[in-house]
């Protein structure tokens, strides 16, 4: 019998705890996202690459199965946690270990049939040898991996980068308030309090990132792809907003506050230096708060470098201040979109860069953090929508009959505060550019907020002409059925979503439903971060017509834009 006709992936996935179907040899057959979770953190522990230990295959034993009745498995889906309890030894046989490392898993396991077990995990417990069994580096409070643990997972991450053009991002966060706590409500408030911080913290994040504690109000996360600081302050102004809100401890309120350091990480540093930097970093914002003009009342963050961004290139460090910026050094660059069935580019998504008269040209992942922090983001991102139009309108008359369509970002903050959206209104008056030939990119996360309003913004994009398109879909903030209630035209599926696609059944199963749902929807789909041969022929075959990244084209200055388009000029 397979495991799929016991009916039982609906089962898992609704589990509250980390589960999975084990079948005779202790491989995991059917998962669900939590049971992936508590894989990873093995990886901490195993010293292959985290994709190798997902369905913790082969090296599972299973002692002592025991089969219990129907009830047992209805109050798993309720949350209950039998009494039964097995115990599962995953022994790492990768050549590179130097001794046999074992870790046991405590498991609460219902027998379901005769050849599968559904498995529930509880916690878990590491050792070597014969040795007594000691706990996996985890706070004793939260449960929450420990430092070493994170570098680990920090460095398994910067390894796995160097295939890709993300890094992993670091954030040394330390939470002010729970020492008030403590002094008016006594030590147990002060724990509550944390485990409640902690539990938001891992709730205003994606699967995937990590977060770890290594003090009593101090924890770090890893991000492990993302293009630059810019995006990781804005990790840590919606862990700010997320954590900010009160909590209740019995009949009292708590609030507390984040102060921020971050590092973005490079293959050529270690983890230890990621992290050292992060906390470097966390150190000037809990020392000079005031100054930092990235701040609100819930966060305070800062970056690795103080006023100017310090970053790597050919082994020398060089400083990089915003102000030093001209409107005249702000360019567009454009990354096609193709269509995967003639390799034809059908539109252009504008990306923007800053032609530094001594480092080049910079991407926006280097310098908009930096902008966040000298208050100038508004005008760089309103002079960034300028050039990007005015530049597309300049080459619309080389792109051929049909010319692509031009795909811009639009932050919430532009969008919801009318200047952006009056902005482009006028621009595509005063350039003569086609409304419907416009698409505005807005990101799964901005939806989470203010959806109301939101809502109305992008209706009103619509009923102007123009295309809306939901970015990063599938990171994190929203679901596939919510999905029908956006007035969006394209869906532009996240990168993560692409990610080991060649080696994960489960993603492309994932992914199969993106197209199904899509197609049914009738909302044009292009699958983004698409770097190897492999991942676009999956693509393809699931039924995705349209794509982007890097195995296709990298972001391009506008003459190269038009030398590649000319020849297969075409719209979406």
């Amino acid at each position: 019998m397979a495991a799929g006709a016991l009916g039982l992936d609906d089962l898992v996935t609704a589990m509250p705890h980390a589960a999975a179907v084990l079948n005779r040899q202790g491989i995991a057959v059917v998962a669900n996202p939590a049971w992936v979770g508590v894989a990873a953190d093995l990886a901490g522990i195993f010293p292959q690459a985290v994709e190798e230990v997902v369905d913790l295959e082969p090296v599972i034993d299973l002692v002592d199965r025991r089969r219990l009745p129907a009830d047992a498995i209805r109050a798993a889906i309720r949350g209950g946690i039998p009494e039964v309890v097995e115990r599962l030894r995953l022994r790492s046989t990768t050549a590179r270990s130097v001794e046999p490392r074992v870790v046991e898993v405590r498991v609460a396991a219902i027998g379901v049939a005769s050849e599968y077990v559904l498995a529930t995990c509880i916690d878990v417990t590491s050792g070597a040898g014969d040795g007594g069994w000691d706990l996996v580096d985890r706070h004793p409070l939260t449960g929450l991996p420990g430092r070493r643990l994170f570098l680990e997972l920090l460095g398994q991450a910067m390894t796995m980068s160097d295939r890709h053009r993300y890094h992993p991002a670091a954030l040394a966060v330390s939470v002010t308030g729970l020492d008030d706590v403590a002094g008016s409500h006594g030590p147990e408030a002060r724990d509550e309090l944390t485990v409640a911080v902690a539990s938001r913290l891992k709730a205003g994040l994606r699967p995937g990132d990590v977060v770890a504690q290594t003090g009593d109000a101090l924890f770090v996360i890893m991000l492990p792809d993302v293009d630059g600081a810019y995006l990781a302050e804005a990790v840590a102004y919606r862990l700010g907003v997320e954590v900010g809100r009160p909590f209740r401890l019995g009949q009292h309120r708590a609030e507390v506050q984040l102060f921020v350091g971050l590092a973005t990480a490079e293959s050529s540093k270690s983890p230890e230096l990621v992290l050292a930097s992060a906390e470097a970093a966390l150190a000037a914002a809990l020392v000079h708060p005031a100054e930092e003009v990235v701040a609100t009342r819930r966060v305070v963050v800062h970056g690795a470098g103080g006023d100017g961004h310090l970053s790597e290139a050919g082994g020398a460090a060089r400083r990089i201040d915003v102000a030093e910026l001209r409107e005249e050094e702000l360019v567009s660059f454009f990354q096609p979109i193709l269509d995967i069935t003639d390799r034809r580019v059908v539109a252009g998504e504008a990306l923007m860069r800053w032609r530094h008269p001594h480092y080049g040209v910079l991407s926006a992942g280097e310098f908009l953090g930096l902008a966040v922090n000298s208050g100038m983001l508004h005008t760089i991102t309103d002079q960034a929508l300028v050039c990007s139009t005015e530049t597309w309108a300049d080459l619309r008359d080389r792109l051929g009959v049909r010319p692509p369509q031009l795909f811009v970002n639009l932050s919430p903050d532009q969008l919801l505060s009318r200047v952006a959206v009056d902005r482009l209104y006028h621009l595509l008056i005063a350039t003569g550019l086609p409304p419907e030939d416009v698409v505005v990119e807005v990101t799964e996360e901005a939806m989470s907020t203010r959806f109301s309003e939101m809502l109305a913004v992008l209706t009103e994009l619509r009923v102007h002409g123009l295309r809306v398109a939901l970015d990063d879909f599938g990171s994190g903030y929203s679901s596939l059925g919510r999905l029908r209630h956006l007035p969006v035209d394209v869906i532009k599926v996240d990168q993560s979503m692409v990610r080991g696609l060649e080696a994960d059944r489960r993603a492309r199963q994932l992914l199969a439903a993106v197209s199904t749902m899509a197609n049914e929807l009738d909302v044009e789909c292009i699958v983004e971060g698409i770097e190897t041969s492999g991942e676009a022929e999956i693509v393809g075959d699931l039924g995705f017509r349209y794509v982007q990244g890097y195995h296709f084209a990298r972001p391009m200055p506008a003459d190269e834009f038009v030398q590649l388009v000319v020849p297969s000029a075409v719209g979406v």
